[in-house]
């Protein structure tokens, strides 16, 4: 079972099913409650006695006013073997996002949450889908990932080795739901190809953005055509040595912006059949833009095939990526500033003054 079970508090007869099998059942409610009466009080900071008091009072007063059944819902996780007691949807957004305040205006907070975003590739994807909902966004999400973990992935996605095997998107979504059980996500656990591109784009409605973090170069190609025609932005994150290059294509305020900004020439399905390996990472330094290549990815880059089995990558880039498009990804949803165009954010450079 790919999502969690939500449950009314009067399904009395599944939540007693669910104890007789062994379901661990986590009930802090009336914490949740004391926590969001404090966020709603933020006078009383200083007189703990004061708060205590409200506290009791708010918790009281929400009890007396709602049905015992309406009170919260009971949230079952199969992967975890746990049934978690939820503030309702309204309140657990309320209470999630507190602390992004006044980070995040209101306003933007209420568009971020209910942007819908695609995301492709779910390695570093998978940073960006955890950041996005971390910060309360994105509760409609597409995942697309044919690939399963493998040990090697560990080094850069946030999983265990019990993990191994296991489709990359169906992990992302456990992430995603343990924070947010009201998030509502479509998998495709076959990945995607030509003919499910627009599905993934457009059913049951179009996504606000598209974060591409797939390997396959035909399918960035042509997920940047179908985007571009459709009027979606497209973002991306390539890791490089410790750093990243974000790259931002603006097709909704510009249908005729060249795909990947231009920097790569526009090539068709035949010419992206069959590349040679060489051909691809010619192709994937242009995407990245050689002057932002860093030594040791040069380095690294010319011994796969010889020393080295596959790109090489690091966890901390990975997880700045996710910060990175989960940023991007809230400028397009809030209207805030972001032109189309690439950028690096280069640790070596901030830190190291390029002495690696």
């Amino acid at each position: 079972m790919d999502r969690p079970e939500l449950i009314a508090l009067d399904q009395v007869a599944r939540l007693d099913q669910l104890r007789q099998t062994g379901v661990v059942f986590l009930d802090t409610y009336e914490e949740q409650l004391g926590e969001l009466c404090a966020i709603r009080n933020p006078h009383l900071r200083g007189d703990i006695s004061a708060l205590k008091k409200v506290q009791q009072e708010f918790i009281q007063e929400y009890r007396d006013s709602r049905d015992d059944r309406k009170q919260g819902m009971w949230v079952y996780y199969p992967w975890l073997n746990k049934a978690i007691r939820f503030l309702e949807e309204s309140l657990h957004d309320e209470l999630r996002t507190a602390r992004n305040k006044n980070l995040i205006t209101a306003e933007e907070q209420e568009k971020f949450r209910d942007f819908s975003v695609a995301i492709a590739g779910l390695s570093v994807g998978s940073h960006a889908a955890l950041s996005i909902t971390l910060q309360g966004g994105g509760k409609y999400m597409r995942l697309a990932d044919p690939d399963v973990i493998s040990g090697s992935n560990l080094n850069r996605i946030r999983a265990g080795f019990d993990m191994v095997g296991m489709n990359k998107a169906v992990i992302a979504a456990r992430g995603i739901y343990e924070m947010n059980p009201y998030a509502k996500l479509k998998l495709y656990t076959d990945g995607l190809e030509a003919m499910t591109l627009k599905n993934f784009l457009t059913e049951p409605n179009y996504v606000g953005i598209v974060i591409d973090e797939m390997d396959d170069l035909l399918l960035k190609f042509l997920i940047r055509k179908e985007a571009r025609t459709l009027g979606i932005p497209v973002i991306m994150a390539a890791d490089n040595g410790d750093g990243i290059v974000l790259t931002v294509e603006r097709y909704d305020l510009e249908r005729s912006l060249p795909l990947f900004g231009g920097v790569v020439e526009e090539m068709d399905e035949s010419e992206l059949t069959g590349l040679s390996p060489h051909e691809a990472v010619k192709i994937i330094a242009d995407m990245i833009g050689p002057e932002n290549v860093t030594r040791r990815m040069y380095a690294s880059v010319a011994e796969i095939g010889k020393t080295l089995y596959s790109w090489p990558q690091l966890g901390g880039a990975a997880q700045l990526a996710g910060v990175a498009l989960a940023y991007a990804t809230r400028m397009i949803a809030t209207g805030g500033p972001l032109k189309s165009g690439r950028t690096a954010v280069s640790l070596e450079k901030i830190l190291s003054f390029n002495e690696l």
